[in-house]
């Protein structure tokens, strides 16, 4: 796998390239990234969560708030009690770097996908071994569960419908053929935005292979999607080009393009009540070292915006290097970030 990776990201004029370019990241952590300044308020974690070997490449609250799960390119994830801060549980059996982790609704359901081309199902209230979903044969980037917890979005090339239940592919979505990065459900679950290798986002009816809609204007690959509450706005992100961009979901026109402090933009998120988006990245060393020779690798960089105005609201500073994973718990006060200094961060939002 790993030479068919290094193949395809020489080709940089192919759209498979720049899906390369996205595992390409979750393997090696590299990123591009400028800085711009700005005075905010700045907001610093509660607590530091530590025990992962690797990068942490993803994290998902529980949906009662109490604990949180992380993934890593160490290929393990850990469940974490977030009142004491404990260590719970470590599961293993992925054999490449965890892409995405989302709970089904329940707080003892845990679905994990990764490079290995798996999802797994995990009981947290049994010890027997997770279900084993093997789709494609092509690396899981990126999961999404519908509202009742019975079904789950895979994207990886084209993307997969699976009823969770049953463990089985309902349905199948070439999605033009394209390497997807990134995939959500709108509210009603009728609908799938995608975030893809050639640099647009696409809107998909669930039950037909048929965009719908396409939100272009990424100079790379679309690293991550989400829509926030209501349905009305998207957002997408790039860590080629620097930016985030938010869409109207209805008339699909970009409604603002927001320049925060990485263009190295990896993981978005919005707030329960669609008001607020983090967004999250990093610095690449390489800017850093022009200014200072002793400059660190990579430096974290967390924005959060307040939707309304497009406007940077505080940064949330505590990361030791770049972020892969921001979170916001179901009531919107919490926040998870993961990132390459191995650890998960908490914060509480103001």
């Amino acid at each position: 796998m790993k030479s068919r990776i290094a193949a395809s990201f020489a080709l940089t004029c192919e759209s498979r390239s720049l899906w390369a370019a996205a595992i390409l990241l979750l393997l090696t952590g590299s990123a591009m990234a400028v800085s711009q300044p700005d005075m905010v308020a700045t907001i610093k974690p509660v607590h530091i969560f530590s025990g992962h070997t690797d990068d942490v490449s993803a994290v998902a609250f529980s949906p009662d708030g109490g604990r949180f799960a992380s993934g890593s390119k160490d290929t393990s994830i850990k469940l974490w009690d977030i009142s004491s801060g404990e260590e719970l549980e470590t599961y293993h059996g992925h054999t490449s770097t965890i892409t995405c982790l989302a709970y089904t609704g329940k707080d003892n359901l845990l679905l994990s996908g990764s490079l290995d081309s798996t999802i797994r199902i995990w009981d947290l209230d049994s010890d027997d071994l997770p279900r084993i979903l093997f789709g494609p044969g092509e690396p899981v980037m990126d999961l999404a569960v519908s509202n009742d917890g019975t079904h789950v979005l895979a994207a990886s090339h084209g993307f997969q419908d699976w009823s969770i239940s049953e463990g089985v592919i309902k349905q199948s979505y070439l999605a033009n053929g394209n390497d997807l990065l990134s995939i959500c459900y709108t509210p009603d679950n009728k609908q799938a935005l995608t975030g893809d290798a050639d640099g647009a986002a696409r809107v998909w009816t669930l039950g037909t292979d048929k965009d719908s809609m396409r939100f272009s204007g990424h100079k790379d690959g679309v690293r991550r999607v989400r829509v926030a509450a209501g349905g009305k706005i998207a957002a997408t992100c790039c860590w080629g080009d620097s930016s985030i961009r938010l869409w109207n979901m209805t008339t699909g026109r970009e409604i603002q393009k927001l320049i925060g402090d990485a263009d190295a933009v990896t993981s978005i998120a919005f707030s329960p009540d669609g008001k607020t988006l983090l967004t999250a990245g990093g610095k690449l060393g390489s800017d850093l070292k022009t200014l200072d020779p002793n400059a660190p690798n990579s430096v974290a960089a967390i924005d959060v915006w307040n939707v309304a105005t497009g406007k940077i609201t505080a940064r949330l500073v505590g990361h030791k290097g770049y972020v892969s994973a921001v979170a916001f718990s179901n009531d919107g006060k919490r926040v998870l970030s993961g990132g390459s200094d191995k650890t998960v961060l908490l914060w509480k939002m103001p």
